[in-house]
């Protein structure tokens, strides 16, 4: 297993939840913005305490990409 340092400059393993919750966020980031919703709302109803966590990627992750990039 590998140690990798997420956007927040925390630490996790690459099989972490923390890990898979940065990449679904990276992931999204790459869809619609229709997509972006309906993916949320689809996983909100059983990961309810995933979301805002996937949010705070997303927002961290745009915030560092360059102008013009999502």
């Amino acid at each position: 297993m590998t140690d990798i340092a997420l956007i927040d400059g925390t630490i996790v393993d690459n099989y972490s939840r923390e890990y898979m919750l940065y990449c679904e966020a990276k992931w999204l980031l790459n869809k619609e913005l229709s997509y972006r919703r309906e993916w949320l709302d689809k996983i909100l109803v059983k990961r309810v305490d995933d979301v805002p966590i996937i949010k705070g990627y997303m927002v961290l992750l745009n915030a560092k990409a360059p102008a013009g990039l999502p």
